[in-house]
């Protein structure tokens, strides 16, 4: 139809597209195989994208909290050997030589 057009024969042209459009009217409604082909011709590429970057989010995520579970792991086994080291020291500086009930 464009040839016919660029050509400036305008009737050609109409005809040529009543002609398709009868052949498309007899084709009948897509299959669902063409519409699955024309969905992924078109938006294929956009749905791999937005996997691939909810993929990559969902990764980031679980090694961001596992990296802050470890931390906090390490942070209270630390602490608990901290606490203990003051109290050692606090059991050393304060030496009692009586009883504290027989005062």
């Amino acid at each position: 139809m464009k040839p016919a057009l660029r050509e400036r024969d305008y009737g050609s042209a109409v005809l040529l597209a009543i002609q398709n459009l009868a052949a498309m009217l007899e084709a009948g409604p897509p299959s669902l195989a063409d519409r699955l082909h024309d969905f992924c011709a078109r938006f294929g590429v956009v749905i791999l994208f937005a996997t691939f970057t909810f993929v990559f989010g969902a990764w980031g995520e679980y090694r961001d909290r596992r990296k802050r579970f470890q931390f906090a792991e390490e942070r209270s086994k630390f602490k608990g050997e901290v606490d203990r080291e003051k109290a050692r020291l606090l059991q050393q500086g304060y030496k009692t030589r009586q009883c504290p009930i027989c005062l």
